[in-house]
């Protein structure tokens, strides 16, 4: 047996001094230390548990790992990209600095970590992995009215409609930091009834197929969001990846205005195609609004046009017009409008109503005129003139053309009788009945002054009350301050007669001293010269005789 050394024996004894105690603290605090720590975020392995997450529970950054997941959508500019897996779709924001080079139909694997997202959650700080490349499956065929309800959020679908409009915006379109198309996509307007959705898809290499525009087509994109700055849900738009993925189902005329003549009255029904396509009606032009918006009448009814570009039209120009009819606030209208100037025509004569008439919605859009009285004439905030009018108790604006001079108006005198002339514009409440109406002047010469207001009116009789009452003002105050006047001036002079009046009495009592004491001074040189004389007489007469003596 080897005995150990008096070193050895110290270096144990110091090793067992300086190391056992905190080796046994941390075996004690181990399990303290691991109880109050946090349990760790299970993986999210599919899209569907990504995607049913609360917004609370997706801000948690929940792990995210999908094995295999397919590219529906990605548009590099701006990084919106859309996915799928077998179960759901999702919307992923990729790691900040990558730039994937992904493309619509490649298969990739995905790890990121959960996000509320806008609306729904999201896979943020993602990063890819591609496995291949496979042809974008069939999707299911979902009508306009379900993908309103936001419960197709990020899927791939499949959609039908019409395609009222293309086109292609030079800038890039943000909404609450969030880039929603560029310069690099087209933009597709599908319609289904009165439902629209926009549908991005990128810009081809060739022209814009503007042929599309009123065609039936199919098409399969990923269904994604429009949501306020609240964070509300407001509509749908649907992310396309090309033009390969739109099928025509009917092809648009090639020349829309060979479309058969329809008329207003039967535009929403005159159609042997499909509802919603273009039609094709001929009228002359009743008044124009703005470079985009006018009203056409022809030989039955007036309508509303929204013309697709602007075009310099006038009143009295014969149009074919091609447009898609849509609704209006009462009546039908026509948007997207293709315009064919075909000469001029007589304007239609105004169809002479009472306001109660003209209410009853029968001449929406239409010429019409009405015998009023004017209450004021007004300028809006635009800077657009317009008059208040009544008709036996009802009251209603007419307002002139935003184009049209409008200081001839504020020359009219409330209260005088006035024929207006206009188009009627009816305003409903729920779409149906019709709660108000206003007219739109074309020019102050559909203004007619039938009898000037009277000088004597109740607003003038107001301001000459009121001009009394000011005189009668003026005068009171003006008197007040003459009694003033005349009273501190009184009292002035009244102060200074006082004042000589004393001086006066002073001056008496002062001369009247002056003369008892001349009297006095008088009295004594009187009796001074008598006894002086008497001294004289005794000294020159003898006082016996009364005879001159000797002195004398």
């Amino acid at each position: 047996m080897v005995a150990a050394s008096p070193g050895a024996s110290a270096g144990r004894a110091w090793t067992l001094h300086r190391f056992p105690v905190p080796l046994l603290w941390l075996a004690l605090l181990s399990p303290i230390r691991a109880a109050s720590l946090p349990a760790p975020l299970p993986i999210l392995r599919t899209a569907r548990q990504a995607h049913a997450l609360s917004a609370q529970e997706a801000a948690r950054a929940y792990p995210i790992h999908l094995a295999r997941a397919q590219i529906t959508y990605y548009q590099p500019s701006f990084g919106a990209l859309f996915l799928m897996d077998a179960t759901d779709g999702i919307y992923a924001n990729p790691h900040p600095g990558d730039h994937p080079a992904l493309h619509a139909g490649d298969v990739v694997t995905v790890d990121g970590v959960s996000g509320p997202g806008d609306v729904a959650p999201v896979i943020n700080n993602a990063r890819f992995r591609i496995l291949g490349h496979a042809p974008l499956p069939a999707a299911p065929q979902v009508s306009f009215d379900r993908l309103a309800s936001g419960a197709f959020d990020a899927r791939w679908v499949t959609i039908e409609g019409i395609v009222r409009s293309i086109d292609h915006l030079a800038g890039r379109a943000d909404f609450d930091g969030t880039t929603r198309f560029d310069s690099s996509n087209l933009i597709l307007v599908l319609t289904s009834g009165d439902d629209r959705i926009d549908v991005v898809t990128q810009l081809p290499s060739g022209s814009i197929p503007r042929s599309l525009v009123d065609a039936s087509v199919r098409i399969r994109a990923a269904v994604g969001s429009r949501f306020n700055q609240r964070k509300q849900l407001t509509g749908i738009q649907a992310f396309m990846p090309d033009l390969s993925f739109l099928q025509i189902l009917e092809p648009a005329p090639l020349d829309p205005f060979t479309l058969p003549l329809s008329t207003v009255n039967t535009i929403t029904r005159a159609s042997a195609r499909q509802p919603g396509h273009r039609v094709r009606i001929r009228g002359v032009v009743t008044s124009r609004f703005d470079s985009q918006h006018f009203s056409l009448s022809d030989s039955e009814h007036g309508i509303f046009v929204t013309a697709q570009d602007p075009i310099a039209v006038q009143p009295g120009d014969l149009l074919d017009v091609v447009g898609f009819p849509s609704s209006g606030d009462y009546t039908a209208w026509l948007d997207g409008a293709l315009i064919r100037r075909l000469g001029s025509a007589p304007l239609p004569e105004p169809v002479h109503l009472t306001a109660t008439q003209a209410l009853a919605g029968v001449h929406d859009a239409e010429l019409i005129e009405i015998d009023a009285t004017l209450i004021e004439p007004f300028r809006s905030p635009q800077g657009v003139g317009s008059l208040y009018l009544d008709d036996r108790g009802f009251r209603f604006p007419a307002v002139l053309s935003p184009d049209s001079p409008s200081g001839l108006l504020y020359a009219i005198r409330a209260g005088s009788r006035l024929r207006v002339r206009g188009i009627c514009v009816i305003h409903t409440s729920d779409g149906s009945e019709p709660r108000s109406f206003n007219l739109v002047l074309r020019s102050p010469a559909d203004v007619q002054i039938l009898r000037a207001a009277p000088w004597w009116t109740p607003r003038h009789t107001f301001l000459l009350a009121a001009a009394l009452g000011v005189l009668v003002l003026i005068i009171f105050t003006r008197n007040l301050g003459l009694r003033h006047r005349v009273s501190t001036q009184t009292r002035q002079i009244q102060s200074q007669l006082e004042e000589a009046c004393a001086l006066r009495v002073q001056a008496e009592a002062d001369h009247q001293d002056k003369s008892l004491t001349l009297d006095r001074l008088l009295a004594a040189q009187r009796d001074l010269l008598i006894a002086q004389e008497k001294l004289r007489y005794q000294a020159t007469h003898d006082g016996l005789t009364r005879l001159w003596n000797r002195a004398a």
